[in-house]
Formats: structure tokens, sequence, C-alpha cells
């Protein structure tokens, strides 16, 4: 397996489909969305299971206290962007899906393994990494940066 990013570690740049469930889709950098407060991308395995589902309705539930933060929220799976796309409008999410079908980005910042007969699905805890706005991991959760946030506060 590849070794998850810790605290500090600079994230990756990379390119990939970001979709939404208005069926919009584009290739987005990571290195676009930093700079304007912290970005919480949540990994999820699989598309539609239903703790991936359970998570990202979490993120949806809960924007507003991202939104406090000035906090960025991302879904991330080696879905296709299509997948995404119907699992965002199924969900009605407002956060963006990150799609890395083919593998471009995923290893380099998240630990991989098959999954229910699936290669590459981003395992060890369906849980967020939070990035700074320089790209630097800050935190392990969403939680974490939560508690981070109160106690500077």
């Amino acid at each position: 397996m590849i070794p998850l990013l810790n605290i500090g570690d600079k994230v990756p740049d990379f390119e990939i489909p970001l979709a939404f469930a208005d069926g919009k889709k584009e290739k987005v950098k990571f290195s676009s969305l930093l700079g304007h407060g912290p970005v919480v991308i949540a990994f999820y395995p699989l598309a539609f299971s239903g703790i991936c589902t359970t998570e990202n309705c979490q993120l949806r539930d809960n924007q507003s206290f991202f939104d406090h933060l000035e906090a960025k929220t991302i879904g991330f799976s080696t879905d296709t962007p299509f997948a995404n796309i119907q699992f965002a409008k199924t969900n009605n999410l407002r956060h963006g899906l990150f799609s890395d079908a083919n593998f471009e980005a995923v290893e380099q910042i998240w630990q991989t393994a098959p999954v229910a007969g699936w290669t590459h699905r981003a395992t060890r805890g369906r849980r967020a990494r939070c990035s700074g706005s320089d790209g630097c991991g800050t935190a392990s959760s969403a939680r974490a940066v939560a508690r981070e946030y109160w106690i500077r506060s």
C-alpha cells in the first residue's frame, strides 16, 4: 500500500475531473483551490455505498459549519465523473466530487487497495484530509479542523 500523507506533508498537485450534481464536470487543478482557506477532501471508496453516502451527506448537511471556517469541501473517489454526477444528483450534494477513474492522483495522496473486487479504491478509513491554503496537510479529519478552529478562536 502507498503511505498516507501526514500532517505537514505537501499535497502533490494534480488535475482531474471535478463533478457536480448539475452535470458540470471539468478538469480542475488541486492548486487552484488553495489560497482561499482550508480545503477538506473527503475520500470515499465507492459512490452509492452506504458509508460513503452517509459521509458525503454529512458534508452536505454541515456545510454551514465549513462555510464559517471558510473551508472548501470536496469529495474524492476513483469512480468515473458520470458515476459521481449521478451520486451527487441522487444525494443533492452541493460540493464537488473529484473523479480519479484513471488513478492519476489517488495513489499519491491516499492508501489504496482492492475493495469489493475493485482495484485502487481509497482505504484506511473513510475520513477526510485537510489542507491549509498553502497546500500542506493541517489535520487528519474534519473534526480536527473544527477543534483547531475553536482552540485558536
